[in-house]
C-alpha cells in the first residue's frame, strides 16, 4: 500500500474479483474445469487496459483469491485482501475505505469480466466525462449500462458526492434513480468494450464473433485463452449473432 496522501485529482480504478473456483458458475456447462482460467484471463485483459490508460493513476484490487492477488500485485496493482468472500457491494466499500485511507477521491470501479476494455477505451470515456461534468455544472456521477442496460458495467465518482452502491438485478437504473434521489446528475457514458461482460455461453459467443470481426481484440488474453482451449469456433458464433 502507499503511505503517503495522493493528490486530489488523481484518478483510482477499483476492481472487485471473486475467488477463482466461485467466480462465473453459469460458464461451468461450456468451459467445466477451464472456468476459473477464463475467469483469470478476463481480469488479466481488465489490469492490462487499466495499466495502460493515461488517466487512471492506480488500481486497487479487492479479492480473498490467492491467485488473483498474485497477479494484480505483478501488474503493480494495489491489493485489499478481502479476508473472506463477503459480497460484491462490501467488497466495493472495503476498497473505497482503503483508497480513501490513501487520500483518493476519484474513483472509477469496474467488473473483472469485459476483456475488450482498453487502456485508450477508458481514457476515452473519462476525457467524455469529464467534458460532460463541465458543461452540465454541479454534482455528477458517470455510469456505463451492460450490453443490456440492466447492469452497471463502469461507475464514475467522486467520494465529495457518493451514491449509495445497488449492484445486482437491474443496477444501471437503480443507480441512476439513486443519483437523481441526491440531486447527482447521473451522466451516461456508452461503450460497447465496457458492455460485453461475459457471464454465460451467449455472451462468450459474442465475444468471439465480436473479436473474428475485429483481429486487434484477438491480442486480448482472453481470446488467447479461448483458443488454446478450442472453444473458440468464431465462424459458428458469428453467424449466430448475424441470424
Amino acid at each position: 500500500m502507499l503511505s503517503e496522501p495522493e493528490r486530489d485529482d488523481e484518478l483510482w480504478a477499483l476492481v472487485p474479483i471473486k475467488e477463482l473456483t466461485r467466480a462465473k458458475k453459469r460458464l461451468e456447462a461450456c468451459l467445466g474445469k477451464h472456468r476459473p482460467g477464463l475467469c483469470m484471463a478476463m481480469f488479466r485483459d481488465v489490469l492490462n487496459a487499466l495499466a495502460q490508460s493515461r488517466k487512471i493513476y492506480h488500481t486497487v484490487v479487492v479479492t480473498a483469491d490467492a491467485e488473483a492477488a498474485k497477479m494484480s500485485e505483478s501488474i503493480a496493482a494495489l491489493h485489499v485482501e478481502e479476508v473472506e468472500s463477503i459480497g460484491m457491494i462490501s467488497a466495493i466499500e472495503l476498497g473505497i475505505d482503503a483508497i480513501q485511507s490513501m487520500g483518493g477521491h476519484n474513483i472509477v470501479i469496474l467488473p473483472a469480466d469485459i476483456p475488450l476494455l482498453t487502456g485508450d477505451e477508458i481514457d476515452r470515456l473519462i476525457e467524455s466525462f469529464a467534458i460532460e461534468r463541465q458543461r452540465r455544472g454541479g454534482k455528477t456521477v458517470g455510469i456505463s449500462p451492460s450490453k443490456d442496460n440492466k447492469g452497471t458495467n463502469l461507475l464514475y465518482f467522486s467520494t465529495d458526492h457518493q451514491i449509495p452502491l445497488r449492484y445486482g438485478p437491474d443496477s444501471y437504473q437503480l443507480h441512476r434513480q439513486a443519483a437523481s434521489e441526491q440531486l447527482i446528475e447521473p451522466i451516461p457514458l456508452h461503450s460497447t468494450a465496457i458492455s460485453l461482460d461475459i457471464d454465460e455461453q451467449m455472451d462468450l459467443d459474442e465475444f468471439i464473433a465480436y473479436c473474428a470481426e475485429n483481429p486487434v481484440c484477438q491480442q486480448t488474453e482472453t481470446w488467447k485463452f479461448l483458443q488454446k482451449r478450442g472453444y473458440s469456433h468464431h465462424a459458428e458464433a458469428v453467424k449466430r449473432m448475424q441470424q
